[in-house]
């Protein structure tokens, strides 16, 4: 196993000299050479990451130490070291013949062939030869320290306790190996969240449907991917890698439809979702290097700017600052929820939109050199990922591996195997993700459409109930408050239980008293878990310090106002935006008191995503007012969010400033709010000054 964690180490390595490298040469010619180019061109770090493939031996493999008494370490540190050249394992051979023929210089030394510079340090007493014989060892041509990478040098007893060195040796791999699994796991355990979630509370929808036709035309993509409409979504996103959809939010408009779908089909047709996730398992396998999280973060910023490259070039001056408008209008809005990182939103990081406006102004089609020199670029980073390769340590063609001096299976060698035969379990989930619902069990009829799914808290029981089913796949119903109610295998058991059943009538009664939404006809108890004991104030707060977002749910409506409050409070400190948002939409003086505190110092924190949600309570007035002082502070993302309270003449006074001291990102989000005739006057100022790629703007 330490063979591979050597390659690992070296991987490792290469990948930090191509990202150094890369990250000079996309900034000096991402430009020239195209964003498709800087995109793709990052592959090659990711396949040098993860593909074994030995190189001429540039980078080495790095030795990992391995148990033993020191004559043994001493041993093993030069044969690690004849990886470079054969003349030391040559000498030391000699040196044990000498030994072994009993050949001694006048102090008792083996006096070995070819070695004529020995230390004068005592050699411990106590080592084996081949026969089992005690006798002096030869002293190392290799500081001591080098045969102790781990230990900072030799120890005072003159070794280091096998024992201690083999489980270090056995431990190292599985720790490597546990986080790696846990990391990825994780990331797939919250990407199935986010999917259930919307397939939960989302609804395919045609409304979109020839503007997603027109849009899959003109980039190519021959199937047309489903639309979801869903109120777990504020901007729009692509979802899924083999069975890919495109969701929208509740409040999506007509207007941009063509231009969202033109983004997010390019997503689907040049595979982004499969280069992501090539990519997190890159992220994942090097945790323990911080350069792979820097690679992450350049090939989402390229994967956003060679997408807007390839829209952009379908779109005339005109619609290309619709398409600015639209990226504006999502970015406002947008709030990813918890595991939706592996999807495609439209508009993910303010922080690169000043970057992706500036792209859209000048964007310029590059030239048949431009292509070539790309091509030749790439050619020369492929060959460098190559010679940059790991070179397993070898002798003579084969690899050098730990000298077993007593002919003896090593005590760590054999914990190693024992360790690699032991499965890794994936961690199991924290209190927040104990209990989940099972979405098998929800039956339908090929023509039903909407599906409502909800946990609620009667009766000191959380029941989870989906309507909307069909009763005729189901083999155990009952009548419960003149509802058809299903059971599945899971909850069969709850058919005949008072307590569980008076809970599904308190929550069917709640669910048909309200006004919007699905009513509840045909159900099916997915859940049912109690009873709990407290009021659900007390209950909120315990299943928020627990971490358990779905029975949090199913009480914080019942729960009081000053609960409301605190959680709020909690959950921004903590940076939840999951409970923050749920608690958000609760109505009350304190809650409107405390929104309107938190939102002064979200805007002060630079928190995008709490003063996102935030903004929604605040008046237009107000607004405006963040948005001046972001602009003076130079806080793009936070301006971005509240310019929609610029008024007209707020507007101009920026756009003014804007254009003099050339931030042309912020033009894109004031011109909705500037009058026909301060446009104009910009318009022609920009025409004046030769500033032609801005005139499309007014």
């Amino acid at each position: 196993m330490n063979h591979w964690m050597s390659i690992l180490l070296s991987l490792s390595l290469s990948g930090v000299v191509l990202t150094l490298v890369l990250l000079a040469l996309t900034r000096l010619l991402g430009r020239r050479l195209g964003r498709r180019w800087q995109y793709y061109v990052w592959g090659i770090v990711v396949l040098r990451l993860l593909l074994p493939i030995p190189g001429p031996g540039v980078l080495p493999a790095m030795p990992l130490p391995q148990a033993g008494t020191f004559g043994e370490q001493q041993k093993t540190a030069v044969e690690v070291e004849t990886a470079a050249g054969v003349e030391k394992v040559a000498e030391l051979e000699a040196a044990e013949k000498s030994m072994s023929a009993g050949i001694l210089d006048k102090t008792g030394r083996p006096v070995p062939a070819g070695i004529s510079d020995y230390t004068n340090s005592s050699v411990p007493a106590g080592i084996s030869d081949h026969s089992g014989q005690s006798m002096p060892t030869p002293p190392s041509p290799v500081p001591q320290s080098a045969a102790w990478p781990l230990a900072g040098g030799v120890p005072d007893g003159g070794f280091i306790p096998a024992g201690t060195m083999a489980a270090l040796s056995a431990l190292l791999p599985g720790i490597w190996l546990a986080a790696a699994v846990a990391m990825f796991g994780k990331k797939l355990w919250n990407y199935r969240r986010a999917l259930n979630l919307l397939h939960r509370n989302g609804n395919k929808t045609e409304a979109f449907r020839e503007a997603l036709s027109v849009a899959c035309r003109d980039c190519g993509l021959k199937r047309l991917p489903q639309i979801w409409i869903s109120p777990c979504v504020s901007s729009p996103a692509a979802v899924g890698l083999f069975q890919p959809m495109i969701a929208v939010p509740l409040d999506f408009s007509p207007d941009q439809a063509y231009y969202v779908f033109l983004h997010e089909a390019t997503h689907i047709r040049r595979w982004d979702a499969l280069y992501k996730w090539t990519v997190e398992i890159a992220v994942c396998v090097h945790w323990f290097n911080p350069v792979v999280r820097v690679l992450r973060k350049e090939i989402a910023r390229a994967c956003e700017l060679s997408c807007d490259e390839a829209v952009i070039r379908r779109l005339d001056g005109e619609r290309k600052r619709i398409y600015g408008n639209v990226l504006l209008d999502t970015l406002r809005s947008h709030i990813a929820p918890s595991g939706a990182e592996m999807a495609l939103p439209l508009s993910e990081n303010a922080k690169w939109m000043k970057e992706r406006l500036g792209e859209i102004m000048g964007f310029k089609r590059r030239s048949r050199g431009s292509a070539l020199a790309a091509a030749a670029v790439s050619a020369v980073l492929a060959g460098a990922a190559l010679l940059c390769g790991f070179a397993p340590p070898q002798n003579d063609g084969k690899a050098v591996n730990a000298v077993n001096v007593s002919g003896k299976e090593p005590e760590q060698r054999q914990k190693k195997k024992n360790a690699e035969n032991t499965a890794v379990q994936q961690p199991e989930a924290g209190d927040g993700e104990r209990t989940i619902i099972d979405d098998s069990e929800i039956k339908r009829r090929a023509d039903q459409t909407s599906l409502q799914e909800k946990l609620i808290w009667k009766n000191e029981y959380i029941v989870a109930l989906a309507w909307n089913v069909d009763p005729a796949q189901y083999g155990v119903k009952r009548e419960v408050a003149g509802k058809t109610v299903c059971y599945g295998k899971k909850t069969v058991q709850y058919a005949d239980d008072r307590a569980v059943t008076e809970a599904v009538r308190q929550a069917i009664e709640l669910e048909t008293g309200k006004p919007k939404g699905v009513p509840p006809e045909e159900l099916v108890l997915l859940l049912a878990d109690g009873p709990f004991e407290g009021t659900a104030d007390e209950l909120a707060l315990q299943f928020y310090r627990e971490h358990n977002l779905l029975y949090f749910t199913a009480v914080i409506d019942e729960a009081g106002e000053d609960t409301w409050t605190s959680i709020l409070e909690q959950s921004y400190e903590g940076g939840e935006m999951e409970y923050f948002a749920m608690v958000n939409d609760k109505k009350g003086g304190k809650m409107e008191v405390k929104k309107r505190e938190l939102a002064r110092r979200a805007a002060r924190d630079g928190k995008t995503e709490f003063f996102a949600v935030l903004s929604s309570e605040l008046t237009e007035e107000e607004l405006g007012a963040y948005a001046l002082e972001a602009y003076e502070g130079q806080n793009m993302e936070i301006f971005y969010m509240a310019a929609t309270g610029l008024n007209s003449q707020q507007a101009d006074l920026i756009a003014e400033r804007a254009y003099e001291a050339d931030r042309t990102e912020y033009i894109f989000a004031v011109i909705p709010r500037m009058s026909e005739e301060q446009r104009s006057a910009l318009r022609e100022r920009a025409k004046k000054d030769g500033r032609d790629e801005l005139g499309y703007l007014f």
